[in-house]
Protein backbone atom coordinates (compact mmCIF):
# COMPACT_ATOMS: atom_id res chain seq x y z
CA UNK A 1 0.00 0.00 0.00
CA UNK A 2 0.95 3.41 -0.94
CA UNK A 3 1.58 6.25 1.48
CA UNK A 4 -0.84 8.89 1.41
CA UNK A 5 0.42 12.20 -0.03
CA UNK A 6 -0.76 14.94 2.56
CA UNK A 7 0.53 17.93 0.88
CA UNK A 8 -1.24 16.58 -2.12
CA UNK A 9 -4.11 16.49 -0.19
CA UNK A 10 -3.75 19.93 1.64
CA UNK A 11 -3.34 21.50 -1.87
CA UNK A 12 -6.63 20.31 -2.75
CA UNK A 13 -8.50 20.83 0.11
CA UNK A 14 -6.97 24.48 -0.61
CA UNK A 15 -8.32 24.60 -3.92
CA UNK A 16 -11.58 23.51 -2.91
CA UNK A 17 -11.79 25.99 0.33
CA UNK A 18 -10.73 28.50 -1.86
CA UNK A 19 -13.37 27.30 -4.96
CA UNK A 20 -16.09 27.67 -2.24
CA UNK A 21 -15.37 31.11 -0.60
CA UNK A 22 -15.23 32.42 -4.26
CA UNK A 23 -18.75 30.89 -5.17
CA UNK A 24 -19.91 32.16 -1.50
CA UNK A 25 -18.61 35.72 -2.74
CA UNK A 26 -20.70 35.62 -5.99
CA UNK A 27 -23.69 34.39 -4.86
CA UNK A 28 -23.62 36.97 -2.05
CA UNK A 29 -22.86 39.79 -4.92
CA UNK A 30 -25.81 38.69 -7.06
CA UNK A 31 -27.78 38.43 -3.92
CA UNK A 32 -26.59 42.28 -2.79
CA UNK A 33 -27.36 42.98 -6.56
CA UNK A 34 -30.98 41.68 -6.12
CA UNK A 35 -32.08 43.27 -2.90
CA UNK A 36 -30.18 46.94 -4.89
CA UNK A 37 -32.53 46.48 -7.93
CA UNK A 38 -35.65 45.76 -5.05
CA UNK A 39 -34.85 48.63 -3.31
CA UNK A 40 -34.81 50.33 -6.34
CA UNK A 41 -38.00 49.67 -7.42
CA UNK A 42 -39.51 50.00 -3.74
CA UNK A 43 -38.05 53.36 -3.93
CA UNK A 44 -39.34 54.54 -7.11
CA UNK A 45 -42.68 53.36 -6.53
CA UNK A 46 -43.03 55.26 -2.59
CA UNK A 47 -41.79 58.55 -4.66
CA UNK A 48 -44.82 57.89 -7.15
CA UNK A 49 -47.03 56.88 -4.89
CA UNK A 50 -46.39 60.20 -2.42
CA UNK A 51 -46.33 61.90 -5.97
CA UNK A 52 -49.63 60.48 -6.56
CA UNK A 53 -51.16 61.46 -3.74
CA UNK A 54 -49.73 64.93 -3.20
CA UNK A 55 -51.54 65.66 -6.60
CA UNK A 56 -54.70 64.00 -5.87
CA UNK A 57 -55.04 65.85 -2.58
CA UNK A 58 -54.98 69.11 -4.63
CA UNK A 59 -58.04 67.64 -6.46
CA UNK A 60 -60.52 66.44 -4.01
CA UNK A 61 -63.01 68.59 -4.41
CA UNK A 62 -63.42 71.73 -6.73
CA UNK A 63 -63.47 73.69 -3.82
CA UNK A 64 -60.18 72.26 -3.24
CA UNK A 65 -58.83 72.77 -6.75
CA UNK A 66 -60.14 76.32 -7.16
CA UNK A 67 -58.58 77.46 -3.40
CA UNK A 68 -55.03 76.06 -5.09
CA UNK A 69 -55.36 77.18 -8.43
CA UNK A 70 -56.02 80.47 -7.42
CA UNK A 71 -53.49 80.56 -4.74
CA UNK A 72 -50.75 79.74 -7.48
CA UNK A 73 -51.85 82.68 -9.31
CA UNK A 74 -52.19 85.15 -6.41
CA UNK A 75 -51.28 84.13 -2.82
CA UNK A 76 -51.92 87.22 -1.48
CA UNK A 77 -55.55 86.86 -2.30
CA UNK A 78 -55.84 83.91 0.07
CA UNK A 79 -56.28 84.41 4.04
CA UNK A 80 -56.61 82.38 6.91
CA UNK A 81 -57.38 79.12 6.88
CA UNK A 82 -57.00 79.30 2.64
CA UNK A 83 -53.76 80.35 3.24
CA UNK A 84 -53.33 77.40 5.31
CA UNK A 85 -54.27 74.86 2.78
CA UNK A 86 -52.66 76.52 -0.04
CA UNK A 87 -49.23 76.25 2.19
CA UNK A 88 -50.13 72.75 3.57
CA UNK A 89 -50.39 71.34 -0.22
CA UNK A 90 -47.57 73.52 -1.32
CA UNK A 91 -45.48 71.71 1.73
CA UNK A 92 -46.62 68.37 0.82
CA UNK A 93 -45.69 68.99 -2.86
CA UNK A 94 -42.10 70.36 -2.35
CA UNK A 95 -41.54 67.71 0.45
CA UNK A 96 -42.30 64.78 -2.54
CA UNK A 97 -39.83 66.98 -4.55
CA UNK A 98 -37.12 67.41 -1.67
CA UNK A 99 -37.69 63.13 -1.26
CA UNK A 100 -37.23 62.28 -4.80
CA UNK A 101 -34.46 64.81 -5.01
CA UNK A 102 -32.33 62.55 -2.07
CA UNK A 103 -33.61 59.21 -3.46
CA UNK A 104 -32.09 60.31 -6.88
CA UNK A 105 -28.53 61.38 -5.71
CA UNK A 106 -28.52 58.11 -4.05
CA UNK A 107 -29.44 56.47 -6.94
CA UNK A 108 -32.25 55.02 -5.27
CA UNK A 109 -34.49 57.03 -8.22
CA UNK A 110 -33.72 56.51 -11.75
CA UNK A 111 -33.51 59.52 -14.27
CA UNK A 112 -36.59 59.20 -15.59
CA UNK A 113 -38.75 59.18 -13.06
CA UNK A 114 -37.22 62.22 -11.50
CA UNK A 115 -36.82 64.43 -13.97
CA UNK A 116 -40.45 63.62 -14.59
CA UNK A 117 -41.08 65.16 -11.02
CA UNK A 118 -38.42 67.95 -11.57
CA UNK A 119 -39.86 69.33 -14.73
CA UNK A 120 -43.08 69.38 -13.09
CA UNK A 121 -41.60 72.13 -10.44
CA UNK A 122 -40.18 73.85 -12.94
CA UNK A 123 -43.25 74.51 -14.44
CA UNK A 124 -45.03 75.69 -11.10
CA UNK A 125 -42.31 77.82 -9.92
CA UNK A 126 -43.50 80.79 -12.72
CA UNK A 127 -46.59 80.97 -10.71
CA UNK A 128 -46.74 83.31 -8.50
CA UNK A 129 -47.80 81.91 -5.89
CA UNK A 130 -45.57 78.64 -5.93
CA UNK A 131 -42.72 81.38 -6.25
CA UNK A 132 -43.61 83.10 -2.94
CA UNK A 133 -44.48 80.01 -1.21
CA UNK A 134 -40.73 79.11 -2.30
CA UNK A 135 -39.31 82.30 -1.07
CA UNK A 136 -41.11 82.62 2.13
CA UNK A 137 -40.25 78.64 3.23
CA UNK A 138 -37.47 77.40 1.95
CA UNK A 139 -35.41 77.56 4.88
CA UNK A 140 -37.59 74.65 6.01
CA UNK A 141 -35.76 72.41 3.42
CA UNK A 142 -31.80 71.22 3.77
CA UNK A 143 -29.75 73.39 2.45
CA UNK A 144 -28.48 71.26 -0.54
CA UNK A 145 -32.08 70.86 -1.91
CA UNK A 146 -32.33 74.38 -1.58
CA UNK A 147 -29.27 75.01 -3.85
CA UNK A 148 -30.27 72.17 -6.39
CA UNK A 149 -33.60 73.94 -6.44
CA UNK A 150 -32.85 77.33 -7.32
CA UNK A 151 -29.57 75.89 -9.39
CA UNK A 152 -31.77 73.15 -11.53
CA UNK A 153 -35.50 74.20 -11.12
CA UNK A 154 -35.89 77.69 -10.82
CA UNK A 155 -33.36 78.78 -12.99
CA UNK A 156 -34.64 76.65 -15.84
CA UNK A 157 -37.72 77.10 -16.06
CA UNK A 158 -39.12 78.19 -19.37
CA UNK A 159 -42.21 80.54 -18.40
CA UNK A 160 -44.90 78.11 -19.81
CA UNK A 161 -47.65 77.33 -17.41
CA UNK A 162 -48.04 80.92 -15.80
CA UNK A 163 -49.67 82.61 -19.07
CA UNK A 164 -51.85 79.34 -19.36
CA UNK A 165 -53.32 79.69 -16.09
CA UNK A 166 -53.44 83.54 -16.71
CA UNK A 167 -56.08 83.00 -19.97
CA UNK A 168 -57.48 80.05 -17.44
CA UNK A 169 -58.67 82.51 -14.99
CA UNK A 170 -59.48 84.96 -16.91
CA UNK A 171 -62.52 82.41 -18.34
CA UNK A 172 -64.01 82.13 -15.04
Amino acid sequence: MEAINWEAVQAISEALGLLVVVGSLIFVGLQIQQNTEAARIDGIQNITSEWRSALQGMLTTEQSAELIFQGCLDRDRLAGAELFQFYGTMHTLFYVMSNAYYHHRKGVLDDETFIGIRNYFRLMVELPGVAAYWESRREIYPETFQRYFTDEVIAKSESKLLAEYKTSAEKI
